[in-house]
């Protein structure tokens, strides 16, 4: 039945709130048409190639779907509210996936990638981030401002993505290029920008730094009776439907030990035991921002406590790096520490006295570690490092050239297969998180990738100097320049992105911070 719009007494057809009715009905009606059609003459190819190659090829068929969700997504109507209540809860909920749950344990279906508990979080969280971007103008000011706050880190970062979407073309397998592309996007990317969004509220920041400090207390204690009992404590004790039959499970819950010395290396939730030593080195900052800044005594007497522990739980992993972390953590956290404080108290005693004698500690520190042998063993290593060592210059050697030659890399995920370089279990690895970044996406990813981390932390620094007693919530900006600094340091000798997301979270952190204290220079908070 066609309307007589020349009729006054013409019914027009019911509009759905909140659209509106356009007077165009008639081009509309012929848009509308021609893309059906197209539709049409899409679906028809599309099908037969995807009976044909599916599921050998299931995440290249994904993407027309991806691309009509998003275009679904911005069609969307404005509304007054973004559902960013579900946003946060799916934030956190995120946030306990990456780290209590085991990321190797998921639902592994023919043809499809894990479903694991990190995507169950990631992917609703990326959904409800998108579409609160395209329906409430209220959530993209909000989010935009903090951003404009710190130009430098999102634009790098934008810069990198384009990067990463690039190199794709120049990938060995295209496939699982895609499928490392969209995991960095819901990993990286999207969580940094939730994060800029989440910790606008006040006190956020206070309650996510003192949840990472207690679940670093648990999974230490987890590691520690895994180190007692020399295997993984979960193995044997997995329902069927979370087995996986891979090759790389299988190693990961046989356990870790070093050849050389017999040392059975702890991991707890983690895929690796260098990747729970790197957790635990990252989240120590934040355990000591408790011991400086809190007002409960109970609080400060268990982060007190709670810094042996840390070390106990990495020489547990037996892993170097985090003899580094912890290194740079105290060390790190300290100076800045005893140099706000000076600033802000001028009859302070034992601040610029730990300012004045901190070359004399460094360097006291630094002798120690080579001079009595126990922490010159875990420290700098013996024999049974030596392996390890000559590895890591082999890797550097032979894959720089290959840096080099490739400008925008050689995809995601594809910086083990271009170096080439196998452990002795005959598995394709690489060590240092440098020399990947610059052999999947180049010498202009590798500047954007760590500009952006040196942004951050200057950011902080700058930012933690002026406003360090303005709000509690500001103090948050040492600890997390500090675990950046040391995330920048231990990623010279261990490329797992395990701790990835924890890390764009600590830069989102830093972003909505220095945005607050640009914002309210009284320190009275910004949003309740």
């Amino acid at each position: 039945m066609a309307f007589n719009w020349a009729r006054k007494d013409a019914v027009p057809p019911a509009v759905l709130q909140p659209y509106e009715d356009s007077h165009s009905a008639r081009r509309h009606r012929r848009l509308g048409s021609l893309l059906a059609a197209v539709l049409i003459f899409f679906c028809i190819p599309f099908g037969f190639y995807f009976a044909l190659f599916v599921p050998y090829l299931f995440v290249l068929f994904t993407v027309p779907m991806a691309l009509l969700a998003a275009l679904t997504i911005w069609a969307l109507p404005d509304m007054r509210r973004a559902p960013t209540r579900t946003l946060t809860i799916l934030y956190f909920a995120f946030l306990g996936a990456l780290l209590l749950w085991p990321n190797y344990l998921a639902i592994a279906l023919p043809g499809l990638p894990w479903i694991t508990l990190l995507r169950l979080t990631g992917l609703p969280m990326v959904l409800l981030l998108l579409i609160s971007i395209s329906v409430s103008g209220e959530f993209r000011a909000t989010l935009a401002a903090p951003l404009k706050a710190t130009p430098l880190i999102w634009k790098a970062l934008a810069l990198f993505v384009c990067i990463q979407f690039l190199s794709i073309a120049f990938s060995g397998n295209t496939q699982q290029s895609i499928q490392r592309f969209v995991v960095f996007q819901t990993n990286w990317t999207a969580i940094f920008f939730v994060s800029c969004y989440v910790f606008l509220q006040e006190k956020r920041p206070q309650r996510w730094a003192a949840l990472v400090w207690s679940v670093a207390i648990f999974l230490g204690t987890i590691a520690l009776v895994e180190s007692t009992q020399q295997r993984v404590l979960w193995a044997g004790h997995i329902p069927g439907f979370l087995k996986i039959e891979d090759p790389t499970v299988q190693r990961i819950l046989a356990g870790a030990t070093r050849l050389t010395t017999g040392q059975y290396r702890a991991q707890s939730t983690f895929s690796t035991s260098l990747g729970l030593s790197e957790f635990m080195a990252l989240s120590l900052p934040f355990t000591l921002h408790f011991i400086a800044s809190s007002n409960n005594r109970l609080v400060r007497l268990a982060a007190i406590a709670s810094v042996p522990f840390y070390l106990i739980v990495i020489l547990a992993t037996d892993a170097r790096l985090g003899i580094l972390g912890f290194f740079i953590g105290t060390m790190g956290y300290l100076l800045f520490w005893a140099a706000l404080v000076w600033r802000r108290k001028r009859d302070s005693l034992i601040a610029p006295a730990i300012v004045l004698a901190y070359p004399i500690l460094f360097a006291a520190v630094v002798a120690i570690s080579f001079l009595v042998g126990r922490v010159r063993n875990k420290v700098w290593g013996t024999g049974q490092y030596a392996a390890s060592n000559e590895g890591r210059m082999d890797q550097i050697a032979s894959g720089l050239p290959k840096v080099l030659t490739h400008p925008i890399g050689h995809g995601p995920g594809m910086g083990a297969d271009a170096l080439g370089y196998a452990n002795r279990a005959g598995v394709a690895t690489i060590d240092s998180y440098f020399l990947l970044i610059g052999l999947e996406y180049g010498v202009i990813g590798f500047i954007l990738y760590y500009g952006m981390m040196i942004a951050c932390i200057y950011y902080a620094i700058k930012y933690a100097w002026s406003a360090y007693q303005r709000h509690p919530d500001y103090a948050l900006l040492i600890p997390a320049a500090v675990s950046l600094a040391s995330f920048f340091a231990i990623k010279a000798v261990f490329a797992n992105d395990d701790n990835h997301p924890l890390v764009f979270m600590i830069m989102g952190m830093v972003v909505a911070l220095v945005y607050r204290i640009q914002r309210d220079p009284l320190g009275q908070g910004t949003r309740k």
